[in-house]
């Protein structure tokens, strides 16, 4: 998590004034607070429980006043890689937190597609029936991601579930 992370940063680059992680999921950002408490570089590191899209500047995160951090650590970039509003997320901390020339772990990823026509996956886009009572029009309108990344393909095509 963070705690290894901010002390690995610190440790490997002494000249880094300090180390600002954000997580969303405030359960998680409490346990890399509580581990942030026991480092040798607390006064270096933080932790704060929030998206970083609601950051204007880094100064809203105790660092100085015109602040830009050269480097940037996302988890987000993962097997999903365009989900949780990526592309959005990045160019928002390009604009407002990063500073020109920025160094972003990981750096890069290639996409491989494969056209799939399949009712299962089409019947995720909407939600039907009683279990929606609760959610707005908007929502229930939403042609967004049904995740097919998380479903294997193969035993999707062997039950006749998609072509």
């Amino acid at each position: 998590g963070f705690g290894v992370l901010g002390l690995s940063l610190l440790m490997c680059h002494p000249e880094l004034p300090r180390v600002v992680g954000l997580e969303v999921n405030s359960q998680v950002a409490s346990v890399a607070k509580a581990n942030v408490k026991r480092s040798p570089q607390a006064k270096r590191m933080s932790v704060h429980a929030c998206r970083s899209t609601v950051v204007a500047s880094l100064e809203e995160l105790g660092c100085a006043a015109g602040d830009k951090a050269p480097l940037v650590v996302s988890e987000i970039l993962d097997a999903g890689l365009l989900g949780e509003d990526c592309l959005g997320t990045m160019r928002h901390a390009a604009r407002q937190l990063l500073a020109p020339g920025y160094h972003s772990v990981p750096a890069s990823a290639e996409i491989f597609a494969c056209a799939v026509e399949s009712s299962t996956l089409a019947s995720w886009q909407h939600l039907q029936g009683a279990c929606t009572s609760w959610a707005p029009e908007a929502y229930l309108q939403d042609t967004g991601d049904g995740n097919p990344h998380d479903v294997a393909l193969e035993r999707l095509v062997a039950a006749r579930g998609a072509r």
